[in-house]
């Protein structure tokens, strides 16, 4: 970015003009090189800018990506979740039905055995009367 330096002052003599617009070519020249340097330095910096961008543009890709799998996965393991809850309160309810009916089954064994205590009560009581007729 290297400007001319500025010759020191000169005195209004004819040589000074001729001088003068070798300092305007000069300063022309200077303003050119300096607006192109810019231009490339804003170019580049674009460039810059663009690829920036660009690999933003990748890494929130990839990770959506990701973000889309593992919802993807959470929703799977879910719908597996919910047909084995689904699956095991279906089994739990057989399960209960069965032990409702088994329930029922020793009930009848339970009175059974209550009419088999009453028999060996009254042989019991019909031994002793017994023994006592002898």
């Amino acid at each position: 970015l290297g400007v001319p330096a500025q010759p020191p002052f000169r005195s209004q003599s004819p040589s000074a003009s001729l001088y003068a617009s070798e300092d305007d070519e000069t300063s022309a020249s200077a303003c050119a090189a300096l607006l192109l340097e810019v231009k490339m330095l804003a170019d580049r910096c674009g460039d810059d800018m663009s690829h920036l961008f660009g690999s933003l543009q990748n890494s929130l890709h990839a990770f959506s990506g990701v973000t889309k799998a593992s919802v993807g996965v959470h929703t799977s393991a879910v719908k597996s979740l919910s047909t084995s809850v689904e699956e095991n309160i279906a089994q739990m309810v057989g399960f209960m039905s069965r032990t409702k009916e088994l329930q029922a089954e020793l009930q009848k064994f339970a009175e059974v055995a209550q009419q088999i205590k009453m028999i060996k009560k009254q042989l019991t009581e019909l031994e002793v009367a017994v023994d006592r007729i002898k």
